[in-house]
């Protein structure tokens, strides 16, 4: 659920950006949201690291 909501925030910044609907303001509130959903994530991933996906894996790694 945490990664559809990701798309979907992603998908509501593209939208305000293209209407220009107080943009600034809005974009800095989806990056904020954007901002707590990784870091929910990584509490997940630190409980339980076998939801951890491999690509994850293979950037903290390097």
């Amino acid at each position: 659920m945490l990664y559809d909501s990701a798309k979907k925030l992603d998908l509501c910044s593209k939208i305000i950006n293209d209407l220009d609907f107080n943009s600034t303001e809005n974009l800095y509130k989806i990056g904020d949201s954007l901002k707590n959903i990784f870091l929910i994530q990584k509490q997940i991933f630190e409980i339980l690291p076998e939801l951890k996906p491999d690509f994850l894996n293979k950037i903290d790694n390097e």
